[in-house]
């Protein structure tokens, strides 16, 4: 413990120094996905550090500024389900030339083969660890499938106040080295 009053084991900087960019959503996004349609989720409103601002709110995906190791988790809220919707996936999509980029997907959730719900909402979260190079990129994506149409939204949870969003859906990036 320093005398700050935070840890550091050695070459771990102190959690005040650490740089993220925390992205969510503030309005729902209705009638997206449920038909099969694989979604990038584009969370509206960030919150960052000045040095890790690279998440872009019109395409949903962080650019990596500089080389290094990224945490990356999310959380998301699902609302109108029905008994047609049988599996679902929820992926960290990333390209580019790091050497965790290799086949262009990270699968951190998958549910088939039985009605996902019947009514109601659906809160999962997910988290992975990834060496990315500059420019490389990653994004949330969300696909619920064989419903006839695009019934499912991504929501800001159930009784969640516009712009606060800690139970709905968000998408953060840490470097962590």
């Amino acid at each position: 413990m320093s005398q700050a009053g935070s840890y550091n084991s050695g070459n771990t900087p102190p959690i005040q120094d650490l740089e993220y960019v925390s992205a969510y959503l503030t309005a729902d996004t209705a009638g997206v996905t449920g038909d099969g349609t694989n979604v990038v989720v584009r969370c509206n409103a960030t919150i960052s550090t000045p040095t890790l601002t690279g998440y872009n709110t019109a395409t949903g995906t962080f650019t990596a500024p500089e080389n290094g190791i990224y945490s990356v988790s999310s959380a998301w809220t699902l609302r109108g389900l029905d008994v047609t919707n049988t599996s679902m996936n929820v992926v960290f999509g990333f390209a580019g030339t790091g050497p965790d980029v290799g086949n262009g997907g990270y699968a951190t959730y998958a549910l088939n083969p039985v009605a996902i719900m019947t009514g109601g909402f659906l809160r999962g979260s997910a988290s992975a660890t990834f060496v990315m190079n500059a420019g490389d990129v990653v994004n949330l994506q969300i696909q619920v499938n064989n419903g006839a149409t695009k019934n499912v939204m991504i929501s800001i949870g159930v009784g969640v106040p516009p712009g606060f969003s800690p139970g709905g859906t968000w998408f953060k990036i840490v470097k962590i080295g």
